[in-house]
């Protein structure tokens, strides 16, 4: 504190004293509303990137969403596929088999006839390869 009765060198002393308080207080406000400032700010950056990754995830979340339902477009579409080729096969296999089935009936009466040796052996034959045909051909259409 000043008083009246000090000389100029003390005054100019304790005026530097009091000068030098001051500053380093405004320095301590400002380092203090410096570091508010820089967390203001970085506050504000990082809601702009939080509003960023909200955004993206959003983006992925519709396309997960458009891609789910074009998948499940794709297994009904497999789905009603594989229906019509178990109808076409059920169709075929029966359309394929019928003209076998005439075929043997006609062998085995053909075996039931009195043939000679070679011809009961050669019905016999015809017989087997029907058989193996048919065999083939259920095993094909299953």
């Amino acid at each position: 504190m000043l008083r009246e009765g000090d000389d100029l060198e003390r005054r100019i002393v304790k005026l530097g004293r009091i000068n030098a308080a001051l500053i380093e207080r405004l320095d301590h406000y400002d380092k203090t509303r410096g570091s508010a400032w820089s967390l203001f700010q970085a506050a504000l950056a990082l809601e702009k990137e939080v509003a960023a990754r909200n955004r993206d995830l959003e983006r992925a979340l519709a396309d997960l969403s458009q891609r789910n339902h074009e998948l499940a477009a794709a297994r009904l579409a497999a789905e009603e596929a594989n229906r019509s080729k178990t109808r076409f096969l059920r169709a075929a296999s029966h359309d394929l088999l019928q003209p076998l089935s005439a075929a043997r009936l006609f062998l085995s009466n053909l075996a039931g006839l009195e043939l000679g040796v070679d011809q009961a052996d050669l019905v016999k034959r015809l017989g087997n390869a029907f058989e193996s045909v048919e065999d083939l051909i259920r095993a094909v259409l299953d």
